[in-house]
């Protein structure tokens, strides 16, 4: 892996390109209920966010896997074996971002940046999306944008585990 996504939500259209590339990449199928990378609306301030994992640097969904299914391979990336995976949900309960879904089958599938050649960063017009060195976290360029999008989660999107 060369790097980490890194999400400038302030150039992002809200095109959904990265979604269709993704979806059809991964299920060969043009669906974005399909798809890594989910393009969040914010109603209020019209603002395009694009989410997806984004290789945490410490990944919380690897610690709480009963089975070891997800793990970080030799180049870095933050994997599922679906062989070992129970679908218990765990990874998908402690994700930050709430990057880890199920597919129609019951699997749990994330972004793996498409095994290094991440289509999506190549696909997104505005260039939205880039992979970058920097092992930290991004959404647009400061740890203050990051809270923002974990703010639009916590109001907006109203998940169980978050206070709203």
């Amino acid at each position: 892996m060369d790097g980490l996504l890194k999400i400038n939500s302030a150039v992002c259209n809200g095109c959904l390109i990265c979604e269709l590339t993704c979806s059809f990449e991964k299920f060969n199928e043009f669906n974005p209920r399909l798809s890594c990378v989910r393009i969040l609306k914010n109603e209020i301030s019209g603002e395009d966010i694009p989410v997806l994992c984004i290789q945490c640097y410490e990944p919380k969904c690897v610690g709480v896997c009963p089975t070891n299914a997800i793990f970080r391979d030799k180049s870095g990336l933050v994997l599922i074996d679906d062989k070992k995976c129970n679908t218990c949900l765990a990874c998908v309960k402690v994700c930050s971002l709430k990057a880890i879904y199920l597919d129609p089958n019951g699997h749990l599938f994330k972004c793996d940046l498409c095994k290094g050649a991440a289509k999506c960063v190549k696909a997104c017009p505005m260039k939205a999306l880039s992979v970058t060195p920097e092992a930290i976290l991004f959404y647009g360029e400061s740890k203050k944008s990051a809270a923002t999008v974990m703010g639009f989660f916590r109001r907006f999107l109203r998940f169980p585990q978050f206070k709203g």
